[in-house]
């Protein structure tokens, strides 16, 4: 027995990894996740001793089962809340340092993702010298289709990105990372109409220094109306 329990101990508490994941995640159910887990780790812990005691046979693969199936539901990241996306907008001067944040994270995602350096793309206002923009660098990723798009997302949650799906934008799939560096990444399809209007776009303000003032003011008139968050300021500069 007493070599059951020197066991036992060190066993038992590798069982509680699926729990300290999940609250280290922030998992929005990470307290049923230490339930289960402590029901599972007790289950072993009688396990072993019946095993010797003979008192009742317990599945040993059943406690295992139990735990790598804890494992893998505490790895995986929730899917964010909507209302997360609405976020504060905060407007800045143009910030020399963007292009640089574009080129190292397009390094990152075209060897993990292995993908076409020519399919990444630095676009909105981070992407327009001198053009008042919000801290964060928009991305844009084309693949063939947003069904083989999904392929990318498990990568791309390990790489601390939040899927929110197409966000109200039919033929997009837009991601969010947030950190030492705040990133948006739109995956649009190859042949869908969001890569060449965001591109043509950005070509048109980096080309016309009018057009460039005349959006910073729609931003700026934005804000001053009082519409500081992400959702009622993209609606107020949309016409």
């Amino acid at each position: 027995t007493g070599a059951i329990l020197l066991l036992a101990i060190p066993v038992a508490l590798f069982f509680f990894a699926p729990a300290c994941i999940a609250y280290y995640n922030r998992k929005r159910h990470a307290h049923g996740f230490a339930a289960v887990n402590v029901l599972a780790a007790a289950i072993l812990v009688y396990d072993l001793f019946a095993i010797e005691n003979r008192w009742v046979q317990i599945p040993f693969p059943g406690a295992l089962l139990s735990w790598l199936l804890l494992l893998g539901f505490a790895l995986r990241k929730d899917k964010p809340l909507a209302e997360t996306m609405d976020e504060v907008v905060e407007i800045v001067p143009y910030d020399a340092s963007w292009p640089a944040i574009f080129a190292a994270e397009k390094k990152r995602l075209v060897e993990i993702l292995e993908v076409r350096s020519a399919d990444i793309e630095h676009i909105g206002s981070t992407a327009v010298p001198g053009l008042d923009a919000k801290p964060v660098v928009d991305m844009m990723l084309r693949v063939p289709t947003l069904e083989r798009a999904e392929g990318f997302l498990s990568r791309l949650g390990i790489l601390g990105y939040e899927n929110f799906g197409e966000a109200g934008v039919p033929g997009r799939l837009y991601l969010r990372l947030r950190g030492e560096r705040s990133i948006n990444l739109h995956l649009v399809a190859d042949a869908a109409r969001h890569w060449a209007n965001n591109l043509a776009l950005r070509d048109l303000l980096r080309g016309d220094g009018t057009l460039r003032e005349r959006y910073a003011a729609a931003k700026r008139a934005a804000l001053a109306a009082g519409q500081d968050r992400l959702l009622a300021y993209s609606a107020a500069k949309q016409p």
